[in-house]
């Protein structure tokens, strides 16, 4: 499965994983994607700990790829499970959209983005065929329309769930406690999570073409 490389993020260097979306134009749409709509312009590198010489963190479009499903899904949760879901500006969408099931769709997206499902049609085709999200949504997927206005309304509450988990994968996949992760890996982490936002993003502009 190819590499996403990041903070290097060049989006017409990078091929699309296999199966990402159902849009015939994706490819297109990615590779005509402006170079400063990620304001990531060179390769930069990351110093392990403990270590002299510099190493990529080379980010797999599926996390599964480094961790199993279940812990990956009970990452998200303990995240979520962090917030306060009485905040105002959420509890002021939930009137406007009572159809919302907050920590569903939270979970939801920040899993299907984790593991490189970025159309809402597809997340609701994974809810069906993948164990882990069917368990997500209680086996009841909200309708795409639900999860394109959710993300669209919440973007830097799903950025910051996708932070936290990528820094939980950092920690365990280099064998570091909490509080070890250095600077330069944080933004490493935001960079990755800023990128996968940023290709939904993109993809939000061409969903109902087809």
């Amino acid at each position: 499965m190819p590499l996403l490389v990041l903070p290097n993020f060049h989006p017409a260097a990078i091929r699309l994983p296999q199966g990402l979306g159902k849009l015939g134009l994706m490819k297109w749409q990615f590779n005509s994607m402006p170079t400063h709509a990620t304001g990531y312009s060179g390769r930069r590198t990351i110093n392990r700990p403990g270590s002299g010489t510099p190493n990529w963190i080379q980010w797999p479009w599926d996390l599964r790829d480094w961790v199993a499903a279940e812990p990956l899904a009970g990452w998200v949760q303990a995240e979520i499970d962090c917030l306060d879901l009485e905040h105002p500006q959420l509890k002021a969408n939930l009137r406007t959209h009572p159809d919302y099931r907050p920590e569903a769709l939270l979970a939801m997206l920040t899993y299907a983005y984790l593991t490189a499902v970025y159309a809402a049609e597809d997340i609701i085709e994974q809810c069906y065929t993948d164990g882990t999200l069917r368990q997500i949504c209680g086996g009841d997927p909200p309708p795409a329309t639900v999860l394109r206005a959710f993300r669209r309304a919440n973007r830097g509450l799903i950025r910051w769930c996708l932070e936290q988990v990528l820094k939980r994968i950092l920690l365990q996949r280099f064998g570091l406690h909490q509080g070890q992760l250095p600077a330069e890996w944080r933004r490493c982490v935001a960079a990755a999570a800023a990128s996968r936002l940023e290709l939904v993003r993109y993809l939000d502009r061409f969903e109902y073409v087809f």
